[in-house]
C-alpha cells in the first residue's frame, strides 16, 4: 500500500484489508523526485496515522518509497524494495497492490480469495468503480492488482511485474491478466478528496514523468470543471488534452467513459468517513487551493528550466559530434 499524505484515507483503508492479507507492507513517501516536495514525506499527519495502526497490528510493515527522478521509475523502485524488505514474501502465495483509497466488501473478498486458491493464472485484474468528486459519481475501469508470487519476479515501470527470466507476467496485447470482480467492481475513491490534495498529487505523479500540459489541462479543464450540465464539452476537451489517445475518461480504445450515478450501498467501513454524504468534494477546502499557486509556479520553473538543460545538452553533444 502507497501512502503519501493520504490522512484522509489511510486509517479507513488499512482497517478495511488488513483481515484479508497476511502482512501490510505500507510504503510511505514521494516517488518522484525528494525535491519536489521537501524530503519526500507526508506532512499531513499521514504518518503519525500508519505508526498508530503498526502498533495495533502486528501485520503491518513499514517501508520508505524509494524516489526516482521519473514517478514511474519511482513505483517500480518501490516494488522492488518492498518484494526485498517483506517478512512473509517468501511464503506468499500472491502479492497484491491496493491503494490508500481502495476498499472492498467482505463478498468481495469471498469471491477473490476462492478464486486465487485455485488460480492457473499468475495475474489478476479487478474491475475498478472510480468515484469522482462524491460517493455517487463513478466511472468503471479495471486495474492489475493480484501477481503470483514467483522466485525472482520483479517489477519495471509503472508497476508491471516480470519473471526473473525478464518476461512479463502479461501483456495487455496479446495476453492481459485475467479479470476478478467483473459484475461487482471494487470500490476505488481516488478523485473524493481535497481539491488541493488532488491538485498536489497530479502534479507530482505527471510532472515527474513530464506529462506536463496535459495534467493541467486536465485540472483546469475536467476535475475542477466537471459537472453533468457541460459533461460532453468537458469530455471532447479531455479527448483533445490527451491527444486522443486514452485519458481519465477514456479507455484504450478511445471510447468515452461517461461517469456514471451509482446509488448502491458501499463498504460498511466507510458509513462514518467524513465524506460519506458529500454533495461534491470541490466545493469545500477552497482557501487552501491558494497555497498551490506557489506550487503550480514552482513547478513551471522547474519544468522549463528541466527543458533549457536538456536543450543546452543536446547542443553541445551535436558540438562534440562535428569537433
Amino acid at each position: 500500500m502507497p501512502a503519501y499524505e493520504e490522512v484522509d484515507w489511510i486509517e479507513w483503508a488499512v482497517e478495511g484489508i488488513i483481515d484479508f492479507v497476511d502482512e501490510l507492507v505500507i510504503a510511505e513517501g514521494y516517488r518522484g523526485p525528494r525535491w519536489h516536495f521537501g524530503d519526500g514525506h507526508s506532512k499531513d499527519g499521514t504518518i503519525d496515522i500508519i505508526n498508530k495502526l503498526a502498533k495495533k497490528y502486528d501485520k503491518i510493515t513499514l517501508a520508505e518509497s524509494q524516489p526516482r527522478r521519473d514517478f514511474l521509475r519511482g513505483n517500480a523502485a518501490t516494488h522492488n524494495y518492498v518484494l526485498k524488505i517483506s517478512k512473509c514474501i517468501k511464503e506468499a502465495d500472491w502479492y497484491m497492490i491496493c491503494d490508500s483509497d481502495e476498499f472492498y466488501t467482505d463478498r468481495q473478498k469471498d469471491v477473490i480469495w476462492k478464486t486465487l486458491e485455485t488460480a492457473d493464472k499468475d495475474a489478476f485484474a479487478v474491475k475498478d468503480r472510480m468515484f469522482f468528486n462524491n460517493f455517487t459519481c463513478y466511472v468503471d475501469q479495471s486495474l492489475a492488482r493480484f501477481f503470483r508470487v514467483t522466485p525472482g519476479m520483479f517489477f519495471k515501470p509503472a508497476q508491471f511485474p516480470f519473471y526473473k527470466d525478464g518476461k512479463p507476467y502479461y501483456d495487455y496485447s496479446v495476453n492481459p491478466p485475467s479479470l476478478l470482480l467483473e459484475n461487482d467492481p471494487m470500490f476505488h475513491y481516488s478523485f473524493v478528496r481535497k481539491p488541493c490534495r488532488e491538485i498536489q498529487r497530479r502534479i507530482m505523479e505527471y510532472c515527474a514523468v513530464q506529462h506536463y500540459q496535459s495534467v493541467f489541462s486536465w485540472i483546469d479543464n475536467v476535475y475542477l470543471q466537471w459537472n453533468e450540465e457541460n459533461a460532453e464539452k468537458i469530455y471532447e476537451i479531455n479527448r483533445k488534452c490527451f491527444g486522443g489517445k486514452g485519458g481519465i475518461f477514456m479507455n484504450a480504445d478511445e471510447e468515452i467513459l461517461r461517469l456514471r450515478i451509482y446509488n448502491g450501498d458501499h463498504p460498511q467501513i466507510l458509513d462514518n468517513h467524513p465524506y460519506r454524504h458529500i454533495e461534491d468534494i470541490r466545493k469545500i477546502h477552497w482557501p487552501e487551493k491558494a497555497a498551490h499557486k506557489y506550487v503550480l509556479l514552482r513547478h513551471h520553473i522547474t519544468h522549463y528550466s528541466l527543458r533549457f538543460c536538456k536543450f543546452i545538452k543536446s547542443i553541445l553533444q551535436k558540438a562534440k559530434i562535428f569537433l
